[in-house]
């Protein structure tokens, strides 16, 4: 069998895998597929653009590795809720479901990497976000009025993404803490810090803090957990807080301990004077 005729069988092959996985193609697909490429991309140069600043890791291949794995998972969850489609013979409605709910993500992290590079994002793109989560099924208010029912505290993350926030609003919401990102890697402060820190206070909401882990070893850990102790002294340490100082591992790219790392901010406070 010769090259042309390997290309044409690999081609049909393939072709044919896609129709079964993914019921050939799809505008919605199409669309999945190009967000997820931009998301890579603006991810990218977000990352590049950190490590020059030196507010984060910057390109690492074994991030790289695991942002990739992640976008596979994307595909895969596609494909196996259109497999479901052909078992209950509802067309492509589980399928364009699912592919409506990672378009939301996907946008939603261009909106991120933009803010990371601080470049502006129209209001709009917020609106396609929440439409696409409703196309999806994703009813996100269901579950918050589902928690408020039983009587759950309800609390908050906010970091600079939220932009000025009206905490009277949230107090009025019935949001009764919140935990606000203080800084992240080595050198990074969160700009608004401070500025929510005194909102939540003013208002009434009980105040946490938290750093975003960047680090790939033990030894950046604990440069991290000494960074984040000297920020929490712009909010009167780490014992000025209502709440417990936390690490974000959302990325955790060194697949550190938990208990290691918690060990180490620990100790670190307890080093720190002003957290005393």
């Amino acid at each position: 069998m010769d090259k042309w005729e390997n290309f044409k069988f690999s081609t049909a092959l393939g072709s044919s895998a896609v129709t079964y996985l993914y019921g050939g193609e799809s505008g919605v697909l199409g669309v999945l597929l190009a967000l997820v490429i931009f998301d890579c991309v603006t991810g990218l140069l977000a990352a590049g653009a950190e490590g020059k600043k030196g507010t984060g890791t910057g390109l690492k291949s074994k991030i790289g590795l695991i942002g990739i794995s992640r976008k596979a998972f994307i595909f895969a969850m596609v494909a196996v809720t259109h497999l479901v489609d052909g078992v209950l013979g509802d067309s492509h409605l589980f399928r364009d479901a699912a592919a409506y709910f990672y378009m939301a993500n996907k946008l939603l992290s261009i909106v991120e990497n933009g803010g990371r590079l601080g470049a502006p994002v129209p209001s709009i793109i917020r609106q396609a976000v929440e439409i696409l989560k409703s196309k999806s099924g994703e009813k996100e208010g269901d579950w918050e009025n589902a928690d408020k029912e039983k009587g759950n505290a309800q609390g908050i993350d906010v970091s600079h993404y939220q932009g000025n926030i009206d905490w009277k609003a949230v107090k009025a919401e019935g949001i009764s803490f919140a935990f606000i990102k203080a800084s992240q890697g080595q050198r990074y402060v969160d700009p608004t810090f401070t500025t929510n820190a005194k909102g939540a206070r003013a208002v009434g909401v009980l105040l946490g803090a938290y750093h975003f882990l960047d680090a790939t070893s033990v030894d950046a850990a604990k440069a991290e957990a000494r960074h984040f102790a000297e920020v929490l002294e712009q909010v009167g340490g780490a014992k000025g807080l209502d709440l417990p100082a936390v690490m974000d591992y959302e990325n955790n790219p060194g697949n550190l301990s938990k208990t290691v790392d918690r060990f180490e901010f620990r100790v670190d406070v307890k080093k720190n004077p002003a957290c005393e």
